[in-house]
């Protein structure tokens, strides 16, 4: 709890140089911001791929999910959006907002010939679709009206259930959700 000014003084050495969370500190070096961090732990485990197209594509995806999808929801939590009118409408209704986002996705995963994202091994990209499917659908399934929610979001979307199905398999996921 509290605020960044009343945190921020216990970790000097972790603010960076941005003075902002998350950090990642490697070598004596500390990198801030969130895509900045998850890119770099991504390219040590060896989950960003050779290619820079292919990079380019993988960064796209996740930078797609972390502000279309996870921003607003996130903002909706919080109370500076409407969750029906700004983040599942999109001003626009049933077919803009969020649902769009994971037609977008589904999309991409529907022309994959491997089942991933991005080429044909698992990248960062595969990790952030996994992680806003799985959240989402387990939140959503927690209120009464979550099965139409999650039916509206992925309803129909078979590329998205099947990647889900895969990366659920992986080993260490099971630990992961838990």
């Amino acid at each position: 709890g509290g605020t960044w000014e009343s945190t921020k003084k216990f970790l000097p050495e972790l603010a960076g140089p941005f003075k902002a969370l998350p950090v990642v500190q490697h070598h004596g070096v500390t990198i801030n911001e969130t895509g900045a961090c998850a890119q770099y732990v991504a390219e040590i485990a060896g989950y960003m791929p050779s290619s820079p197209l292919e990079r380019a594509k993988v960064v796209m995806i996740c930078d797609h999910i972390y502000e279309d999808v996870l921003i607003n929801i996130s903002y909706a939590l919080w109370g500076y959006r409407d969750w029906d009118r700004d983040v599942v409408g999109g001003f626009a209704g049933p077919v803009s907002g969020l649902p769009l986002k994971f037609v977008n996705l589904e999309d991409i995963l529907a022309a994959s010939s491997s089942g991933f994202a991005v080429g044909d091994e698992i990248s960062m990209a595969d990790f952030a679709i996994f992680y806003i499917v799985d959240i989402l659908t387990q939140r959503m399934l927690r209120v009464k009206s979550g099965p139409a929610a999650v039916e509206l979001l992925f309803g129909g979307k078979q590329a998205l259930a099947k990647h889900k199905e895969m990366m659920q398999a992986r080993p260490n996921m099971s630990q992961y959700r838990n």
